[in-house]
């Protein structure tokens, strides 16, 4: 059941600002994107973590795991700081 009110509760967090930003398709497609990529994230912590285990950056390998659940919480966080960002109240 838990991962049920989960997968429901990811959904709302994409598709209420989405819906939300409909009107704009520049906006719309931001969000579009930023939520992709959270949810991205999300399901795949694991095989982004394997994808960057043992790359070189200006000569330094990156020689340690990251935990998955840090990589996801990554992913939550874009989703929810598109909602937020959708739904901040605009000054008049």
């Amino acid at each position: 059941m838990p991962i049920l009110l989960r997968r429901t509760f990811q959904a709302l967090l994409v598709l209420l600002p989405l819906a939300k930003a409909w009107p704009d398709s520049r906006v719309f497609r931001a969000v579009l994107i930023v939520d992709l990529v959270g949810l991205a994230l999300i399901y795949f912590s694991a095989e982004i973590d394997d994808l960057t285990f043992g790359s070189s950056s200006r000569g330094r390998t990156i020689d340690a795991h990251t935990p998955p659940f840090m990589i996801a919480a990554i992913g939550w966080l874009l989703l929810w700081l598109m909602a937020a960002l959708v739904y901040w109240p605009k000054k008049s």
